[in-house]
Formats: structure tokens, C-alpha cells, sequence
């Protein structure tokens, strides 16, 4: 029977390794420095709500139009769309390319309400 010291030692020393990097504690971290204050974007909360409800009929109309074309160009969705979502529409616009589909009509809105606020003070 033949032993191996050598793998029996770095797997002790791999095992002590692991089990003491739990045993210290991490430096501390520094709280961000306070955030100067802005001005509010909107001088009030129906001028916000007004402006996200021209954001978003802009961004179901652009979406609405791609749609009928096709998934065509797809790209300009980024004028109404970052991120995720964003990401999510290039997805869904490729599939609706791939499939051969187009889309018919217009998407629309009729009510607006506002689900949260959060106010920075």
C-alpha cells in the first residue's frame, strides 16, 4: 500500500486554510460621504407624473411601431428604453424577427396613477 504524504499535507494545509479565512474579521468599511442635496428635478409631483406619462406613451408607441414592422430595427428603442429593459426588448423584437410575425395596431394607456414616491429631502 503505497502513502502519499505530500497530497495528505497541502490537503490539510488547503482544509486550514479554508476553515481560519472565516476566523478574521474584514476591514471596516467607510460609510459614503453624505450626498450634497439637489433641486428636484420637478418643480412638483403632478409635473413628474406628466412627464413620465409622455415618457411611457412614447416608449408604447415606439414599441408599437416596431412591432408592426416587424421587429425591424430594433435599436431605436433605445430612445425610450436603457437597461434591462432595454436588453428585454432587443430579446423580444429578435423573436418576432426569427418568427416572421408583425405586430397590428397601436399600444395605448388610459389611466395613469401614481404607485409610489419617495421624496429626497
Amino acid at each position: 500500500m503505497r502513502k502519499y504524504p505530500r497530497v495528505s499535507v497541502l490537503a490539510l494545509a488547503a482544509l486550514a486554510v479554508f476553515a481560519l479565512s472565516g476566523c478574521f474579521a474584514a476591514a471596516p468599511v467607510e460609510p459614503p460621504a453624505a450626498a450634497a442635496t439637489a433641486d428636484p428635478v420637478f418643480a412638483s409631483e403632478e409635473e413628474a407624473l406628466a412627464a413620465a406619462t409622455e415618457a411611457y406613451a412614447a416608449y408604447l408607441a415606439l414599441g408599437s411601431q416596431v412591432a408592426n414592422e416587424g421587429g425591424a430595427d430594433p435599436e431605436r428603442m433605445a430612445e425610450v428604453a436603457t437597461g434591462t429593459a432595454y436588453q428585454q426588448e432587443l430579446e423580444v423584437f429578435a423573436s418576432i424577427r426569427s418568427d416572421m410575425l408583425r405586430g397590428v395596431g397601436e399600444q395605448t394607456f388610459d389611466t395613469v396613477r401614481m404607485q409610489s414616491y419617495d421624496a429626497i429631502t
